[in-house]
């Protein structure tokens, strides 16, 4: 399934608005429906980007966010991380 093209332009003028207002620099976005992918594009407060990237950073970071939660639960069932420990600000 694809997205028409007006559909487009409402996801396009919603980011852009939300990346100008809130100053985000860099924003990449997938939307799936099932198992396939729908819409894809990355937005830059700076006007750098064209497209999404899926070897860009910010597809690592996802990946590094899955691994930082694996290693944090892994740490808690070794007993070297307490996970209900009161955290300090």
């Amino acid at each position: 399934m694809q997205l028409s093209s007006s559909s487009k332009t409402v996801i396009d003028d919603a980011i852009l608005r939300f990346v100008e207002r809130y100053g985000v620099p860099d924003l990449d976005i997938s939307i799936t429906k099932g198992r396939g992918i729908i819409f894809e594009k990355g937005f830059s407060l700076f006007g750098l980007k064209d497209n999404s990237d899926e070897n860009g950073i910010y597809m690592l970071s996802s990946v590094v966010k899955t691994i930082t939660a694996f290693a944090v639960v892994k740490a808690s069932e070794n007993h070297d991380l307490d996970l209900n420990c009161r955290v300090l600000i």
